[in-house]
């Protein structure tokens, strides 16, 4: 495959992988009225360490999924439910940033460094010099690799 092939197939799953994940990390809509189980499976539990608000089984937490439950049943918005829970239980609560850009940025980092890895790699490719070959064995050679790039790079 020739090098600006491999270069444009790169570029386009490059750019389809970063569609995904902004996609996948986009987040709730602020605006929108959640169940209260998303609200408890994306919130972390301020009574169990490690655990969401809908897996944990101490007491506090059962009071506290009543109380979001109460919210989405008034109508509350995904953001106004998370602003509620910050206030009084700390940013920790949400499970993850608030801001898509916090989530997105490792993400993109990481897309960044593979592309420069790539970049850099492709630049490096050695070059093997035939020492003590004849011009009609150096030909032959030069032949047969011509062959097999045509074969191969299709």
């Amino acid at each position: 495959m020739s090098r600006s092939k491999t270069t444009a197939i790169t570029a386009m799953v490059l750019v389809a992988l970063a569609a995904i994940i902004y996609v996948l990390f986009q987040g709730d809509d602020a605006d929108a009225v959640p169940t209260a189980s998303q609200v408890e499976e994306r919130s972390m539990s301020p009574f169990c360490p490690g655990l969401t608000i809908a897996e944990c089984p101490h007491g506090q937490s059962i009071a506290l999924r009543r109380e979001i439950a109460d919210k989405v049943q008034k109508g509350w918005t995904n953001a106004e439910i998370d602003d509620w829970l910050v206030a009084n239980y700390g940013e920790s609560i949400l499970g993850s940033p608030r801001d898509p850009l916090t989530r997105i940025a490792p993400v993109v980092l990481l897309i960044a460094g593979l592309g420069a890895v790539l970049a850099i790699g492709r630049g490096r490719a050695p070059t093997v010099e035939p020492a003590g070959l004849t011009a009609g064995e150096q030909q032959t050679i030069e032949a047969d690799l011509a062959d097999f790039r045509e074969d191969y790079s299709e």
